[in-house]
Protein backbone atom coordinates (compact mmCIF):
# COMPACT_ATOMS: atom_id res chain seq x y z
CA UNK A 1 0.00 0.00 0.00
CA UNK A 2 1.09 3.55 -0.78
CA UNK A 3 -0.30 6.63 1.64
CA UNK A 4 0.33 10.13 1.11
CA UNK A 5 -1.22 12.87 3.79
CA UNK A 6 -1.87 16.55 3.43
CA UNK A 7 -0.03 17.66 6.61
CA UNK A 8 -0.90 21.69 5.52
CA UNK A 9 -2.75 23.06 8.13
CA UNK A 10 -4.57 25.66 6.30
CA UNK A 11 -5.99 22.59 3.63
CA UNK A 12 -6.56 20.42 6.91
CA UNK A 13 -8.88 23.31 8.11
CA UNK A 14 -10.87 23.85 4.60
CA UNK A 15 -11.24 20.13 4.62
CA UNK A 16 -13.01 20.33 8.35
CA UNK A 17 -14.87 23.52 7.15
CA UNK A 18 -16.29 21.50 3.92
CA UNK A 19 -16.89 18.53 6.24
CA UNK A 20 -19.16 19.94 8.78
CA UNK A 21 -21.24 22.32 6.12
CA UNK A 22 -21.67 19.11 4.50
CA UNK A 23 -23.00 17.70 8.07
CA UNK A 24 -25.08 20.35 8.22
CA UNK A 25 -27.13 21.25 5.37
CA UNK A 26 -30.59 22.20 6.71
CA UNK A 27 -29.92 25.86 5.93
CA UNK A 28 -28.92 25.60 2.85
CA UNK A 29 -31.55 23.63 2.00
CA UNK A 30 -34.27 25.97 3.13
CA UNK A 31 -32.33 28.75 1.07
CA UNK A 32 -32.66 26.01 -1.83
CA UNK A 33 -36.08 25.44 -1.45
CA UNK A 34 -36.56 28.99 -1.33
CA UNK A 35 -34.96 29.29 -4.58
CA UNK A 36 -36.78 26.46 -6.70
CA UNK A 37 -40.07 28.24 -5.57
CA UNK A 38 -39.20 31.18 -6.84
CA UNK A 39 -38.27 29.98 -10.30
CA UNK A 40 -41.77 27.81 -9.93
CA UNK A 41 -43.40 30.82 -9.61
CA UNK A 42 -41.26 32.63 -12.67
CA UNK A 43 -43.07 29.91 -14.64
CA UNK A 44 -46.45 31.20 -13.76
CA UNK A 45 -45.22 34.59 -15.38
CA UNK A 46 -43.91 33.02 -18.21
CA UNK A 47 -47.04 30.72 -18.80
CA UNK A 48 -44.34 28.30 -20.47
CA UNK A 49 -43.40 24.81 -19.99
CA UNK A 50 -39.74 22.73 -19.16
CA UNK A 51 -39.32 22.69 -23.29
CA UNK A 52 -39.58 26.53 -23.67
CA UNK A 53 -42.82 25.98 -25.45
CA UNK A 54 -45.86 28.48 -24.12
CA UNK A 55 -48.54 26.98 -22.39
CA UNK A 56 -51.46 25.66 -24.50
CA UNK A 57 -54.09 28.51 -24.97
CA UNK A 58 -57.57 28.44 -22.98
CA UNK A 59 -60.30 28.12 -24.75
CA UNK A 60 -61.84 31.41 -26.46
CA UNK A 61 -64.75 30.88 -23.86
CA UNK A 62 -62.80 30.19 -20.76
CA UNK A 63 -60.78 33.72 -21.80
CA UNK A 64 -63.90 35.89 -22.38
CA UNK A 65 -64.94 34.45 -18.42
CA UNK A 66 -61.53 35.10 -17.24
CA UNK A 67 -61.41 38.76 -18.68
CA UNK A 68 -64.82 39.49 -17.92
CA UNK A 69 -64.03 38.52 -14.00
CA UNK A 70 -60.83 40.78 -14.14
CA UNK A 71 -58.39 37.60 -14.80
CA UNK A 72 -55.55 38.67 -16.98
CA UNK A 73 -53.39 35.50 -15.99
CA UNK A 74 -53.37 31.91 -17.61
CA UNK A 75 -53.68 29.57 -14.72
CA UNK A 76 -54.23 32.08 -11.88
CA UNK A 77 -57.57 33.41 -11.25
CA UNK A 78 -58.22 33.14 -7.07
CA UNK A 79 -53.84 32.86 -6.82
CA UNK A 80 -54.05 29.50 -5.03
CA UNK A 81 -52.65 27.44 -7.54
CA UNK A 82 -49.77 30.11 -7.85
CA UNK A 83 -49.30 30.07 -3.56
CA UNK A 84 -49.53 26.74 -2.70
CA UNK A 85 -46.34 26.06 -4.71
CA UNK A 86 -44.55 25.67 -0.89
CA UNK A 87 -41.25 25.45 0.16
CA UNK A 88 -40.05 23.01 2.41
CA UNK A 89 -36.89 21.55 3.58
CA UNK A 90 -34.93 18.81 5.91
CA UNK A 91 -31.18 18.46 6.26
CA UNK A 92 -30.85 15.87 3.10
CA UNK A 93 -32.93 17.94 0.36
CA UNK A 94 -34.78 20.37 -0.23
CA UNK A 95 -38.33 20.67 -1.87
CA UNK A 96 -41.34 22.46 -3.55
CA UNK A 97 -44.61 20.85 -3.39
CA UNK A 98 -48.47 21.85 -4.03
CA UNK A 99 -51.33 19.91 -2.45
CA UNK A 100 -54.12 21.51 -3.91
CA UNK A 101 -56.61 18.76 -5.44
CA UNK A 102 -55.91 19.84 -9.00
CA UNK A 103 -52.80 20.78 -9.44
CA UNK A 104 -51.45 17.59 -10.30
CA UNK A 105 -54.61 17.37 -13.43
CA UNK A 106 -53.36 21.16 -14.13
CA UNK A 107 -49.50 20.24 -14.41
CA UNK A 108 -49.82 17.00 -16.52
CA UNK A 109 -53.10 17.37 -17.79
CA UNK A 110 -56.15 15.45 -17.28
CA UNK A 111 -57.79 13.85 -20.89
CA UNK A 112 -61.01 13.41 -18.99
CA UNK A 113 -61.51 16.65 -18.37
CA UNK A 114 -59.62 17.71 -21.97
CA UNK A 115 -57.20 19.56 -19.92
CA UNK A 116 -53.85 20.03 -21.50
CA UNK A 117 -50.55 19.58 -19.30
CA UNK A 118 -49.38 22.99 -18.40
CA UNK A 119 -46.14 21.93 -16.72
CA UNK A 120 -45.39 24.72 -13.89
CA UNK A 121 -43.34 22.48 -11.55
CA UNK A 122 -39.85 21.89 -13.40
CA UNK A 123 -36.91 24.04 -12.42
CA UNK A 124 -35.15 25.90 -15.34
CA UNK A 125 -31.55 25.35 -15.94
CA UNK A 126 -30.90 28.78 -14.85
CA UNK A 127 -32.39 27.94 -11.52
CA UNK A 128 -30.31 24.86 -11.45
CA UNK A 129 -26.82 26.61 -12.29
CA UNK A 130 -28.02 29.07 -9.60
CA UNK A 131 -28.29 26.47 -7.10
CA UNK A 132 -25.29 24.56 -7.59
CA UNK A 133 -23.39 27.88 -7.53
CA UNK A 134 -25.11 28.74 -4.40
CA UNK A 135 -24.28 25.36 -2.56
CA UNK A 136 -20.53 25.15 -3.80
CA UNK A 137 -20.44 28.70 -2.35
CA UNK A 138 -21.68 27.50 0.42
CA UNK A 139 -19.90 24.65 1.32
CA UNK A 140 -16.44 26.19 0.13
CA UNK A 141 -16.98 29.37 2.25
CA UNK A 142 -20.02 29.02 5.04
CA UNK A 143 -22.43 31.63 3.28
Amino acid sequence: MIKITINDKEVQKLFKRVTNKADNKEKAMRQVSLMMQRDIKQHFKDESGSDGSRWKNLRPSTWEWKRSEGYTNMLRNSGDLWKRNLPTHNNKQAIVYNDLDYAKSQNYGDSLKHLPARKFMWLSKKALRDISKFMLKYLIKGV
